[in-house]
């Protein structure tokens, strides 16, 4: 028997790129073959998508947003195929995501080599998915992280699959129209570096893991008990905490602030001891 095409409605309109196409039951028929179009003969050239279910619908992802597309749908048993039914045609919405803009990293950044390195872009409007990407800095520009299908506006990296070195990172949003053009790269200088590579004497310190969540805690390095200050600056230098910790001699790992107040991105951590030396560490808030 012929079938009944049902959904899309005939020259329906702002129809979402992923459709589903359903359609009324044939008499005999206990398979469908479908075809979707660019044109009304349904020529080689023309087919975007076709398949054969065993049901009355079908899920497809049209190439294009706001085009116009012809279906129709034939039902089959194992004597032969039956005759197409009339077409239908629909038109597809949808609109072209909006640009994104990288966050952080950019500058310089420290991680252990077990650590995550967080990359954080603004979120686009009518994106889906992310394309994202690290390359290096220096010809030929080798990509050495990458992945085409982020959800979020965020990806962690562990920070051996990176390396140290000088990279650009970049993201450009995507949906089922389409994708925009890539975000302008963000440079930045990666070390990474572990606890053993704290040196074993004088005043040192280190963050790990990075990114730090709500609890900041520090490692260090310290020849006696000391008080230390600690401070914590946004990228353009203003004093987003203050606060002074008692550091004991040797290797130790203190807690040092709550940070759920503090925003997603990139600071800088100042710390100085009794003595007046001063390290300068980068600090990454997830």
């Amino acid at each position: 028997g012929t079938v009944a095409l049902a959904k899309p409605t005939n020259n329906a309109t702002n129809v979402t790129p992923v459709v589903t196409l359903e359609w009324g039951a044939a008499a005999q028929a206990d398979k469908y073959t479908y075809q979707v179009s660019k044109d009304q003969q349904f020529t080689t050239a023309g087919i975007v998508a076709q398949g054969e279910v065993t049901v009355r619908n079908a899920s497809v992802t049209m190439p294009a947003c706001n085009t116009r597309y012809y279906w129709r749908v034939q039902g089959r048993n194992d004597v032969g195929p039956g005759p197409w039914s009339s077409v239908f045609s629909f038109t597809t919405g949808g609109k072209m995501p909006t640009s994104s803009a990288g966050t952080s990293p950019k500058g310089n950044a420290l991680a252990g080599s077990n650590d995550n390195v967080t990359f954080i872009w603004s979120a686009a409007a009518e994106a889906t998915q992310y394309h994202f990407r690290v390359k290096q800095a220096a010809s030929p520009f080798a990509v050495v992280a990458e992945d085409s299908s982020v959800t979020g506006t965020s990806k962690n990296i562990k920070a051996s699959a990176i390396g140290s070195g000088s990279f650009t990172w970049e993201v450009r949003p995507k949906n089922a129209c389409g994708m925009s053009g890539w975000s302008t790269p963000l440079a930045f200088t990666l070390s990474v570096t572990s606890v053993d590579e704290l040196e074993n004497g004088g005043f040192d310190a280190l963050v790990a893991p990075q990114p730090v969540g709500d609890d900041l805690t520090i490692q260090f390095s310290s020849l006696m008990d000391e008080n230390v200050e600690v401070r914590i600056l946004t990228v353009a230098g203003e004093e987003v905490l203050a606060s002074s910790i008692p550091v004991v001699a040797g290797r130790s790992t203190v807690p040092v602030a709550q940070l759920s107040g503090l925003a997603r991105g990139m600071y800088t951590l100042s710390l100085k001891n009794g003595n007046g030396q001063t390290l300068t560490l980068p600090l990454i808030k997830q």
